[in-house]
């Protein structure tokens, strides 16, 4: 009984000298931890009002910077609106993804809005590094770094998270719907896929067209191909050396028949790439994979660019299963040349000697 009444005692004493943990004046945290770290031209609003218990705990916590909750949670218990928005969007940015909100934003304060650690541009190109490059001619919203303007910031309706499926995300600016059918051969602004032919950062063509062209769009000859069937044998007439590629037991072109299966990949007009491919072919395989990226992105432990799909796979076919350019030796082996000089044994007759 004594000794229960002296805990209680020794509690008490604790609790009259050392804060609840919510709404404690901050002056009580500024002693060990340096004002001038917690000030800027935008605060955070706990930050602002003094409650720093509000996200962490003062004496201990399961969580790092003894905070109350991962900080994804802790987050979202005030931001209920970006958390609704992120469970109706089924691409989510990857540190998002990861509950890494602290990786775009800042936690206590900063000189720029939204509590970024630097303005937008500067706060996008530190994971986009080859995004920063100079164009001859740049997009109005690239140059200007108004990478929101096109793109969503934590999640979207796109692997690409732009805000709008395309065009819609295009039209809302370009908004001359008479003259776009004009340039496209008649055909309705609403129909087109503007992001296929024009590039959305910047291009060394007045009209931001892709580098790589079709011999036929980039010569204007149009109707060389627009007034055919649409089918294989409009690009395999032209390319017959690609047919052979085709050719394996595992085949791209199994996919379907009737339409023109080439283009599911490859553009018809433009493309970054030879093959007039996108820059990010992951892209291209996502459109149709999309089962196996969302897989892969949520393991905990990833290959090292799991998502480089021609590193490992044939493109076009192939006679192994999974269109993989070998067996698994052989293309494991690719990168680690050591390990096929070796086999670890398996099954019930390999003793582990420890």
């Amino acid at each position: 009984m004594k000794r229960s009444l002296f805990s209680v005692m020794v509690l008490g004493l604790v609790l009259s000298i050392c804060p609840s943990g919510y709404g404690e004046d901050s002056a009580t945290c500024f002693p060990c931890h340096d004002p001038e770290n917690f000030r800027g031209k935008v605060v955070h609003a706990p930050v602002k009002e003094g409650r720093c218990g509000e996200c962490h705990a003062p004496h201990v916590a399961r969580n790092k910077a003894l905070l109350r909750d991962v900080e994804s949670r802790l987050c979202f218990r005030c931001h209920k609106p970006i958390e609704q928005a992120l469970i109706d969007s089924p691409f989510l940015h990857e540190p998002v993804s990861r509950g890494d909100c602290v990786t775009c934003h800042a936690a206590h304060a900063s000189a720029n809005r939204a509590l970024l650690p630097g303005n937008l541009a500067q706060t996008c190109f530190a994971c986009h590094p080859k995004s920063n490059q100079a164009y001859n001619v740049p997009h109005a919203p690239f140059m200007k770094g108004q990478c929101n303007a096109c793109h969503a910031a934590h999640g979207a309706q796109d692997s690409r998270m732009i805000r709008e499926p395309d065009p819609v995300v295009c039209l809302g600016c370009h908004q001359d719907k008479r003259m776009l059918k004009a340039k496209h051969l008649g055909r309705e602004a609403d129909t087109l896929a503007c992001l296929k032919c024009h590039a959305p950062h910047g291009s060394r063509d007045a009209h931001l067209l892709r580098p790589v062209q079709h011999a036929p769009f980039r010569e204007g000859k149009c109707r060389q191909c627009h007034e055919r069937s649409n089918d294989p044998s409009l690009c395999f007439d032209c390319h017959s050396d690609v047919l052979q590629s085709f050719s394996g037991s595992h085949s791209h072109l199994q996919r379907g028949t009737g339409a023109n299966i080439c283009l599911s990949c490859h553009d018809a007009h433009a493309g970054d790439v030879a093959g007039m491919l996108p820059a990010n072919l992951e892209g291209t395989c996502r459109t149709c994979h999309t089962d196996t990226f969302k897989r892969r992105s949520e393991m905990l432990h990833k290959h090292p660019q799991w998502s480089h799909c021609s590193a490992c796979h044939q493109l076009h076919s192939s006679d192994r299963p999974a269109m993989l350019k070998g067996t698994p030796e052989e293309v494991c082996g690719q990168c680690h040349e050591t390990h096929v000089n070796f086999t670890h044994p398996i099954g019930d007759r390999a003793v582990d000697p420890r």
